[in-house]
């Protein structure tokens, strides 16, 4: 299967619950935007007991989209 180029500028985001307490959670990139298009996702999906996080068909990207995921999973803070 061929994967079309991505362009790491503007990522692509999908959620879902895939059961009421079980979030997923799917994106394309770590885009520069990532960060931003994850703010209104994570608060929607902040009372959820899991969160599938599918990375398949990612290609990587920077990193400010990494920190602010990084945050809402980590119970406490520390070095990534």
């Amino acid at each position: 299967m061929l994967l079309k180029k991505r362009d790491i500028r503007r990522a692509e985001i999908r959620s879902s619950r895939i059961r009421p307490r079980i979030g997923y959670l799917w994106f394309d990139t770590w885009a520069f935007d990532l960060s931003a298009k994850l703010e209104p996702v994570l608060a929607e999906l902040r009372d959820t007991d899991g969160l599938v996080l599918d990375l398949r068909q990612n290609r990587g990207g920077t990193n400010p989209g990494v920190d602010r995921l990084a945050k809402f999973l980590l119970a406490e803070a520390g070095l990534i």
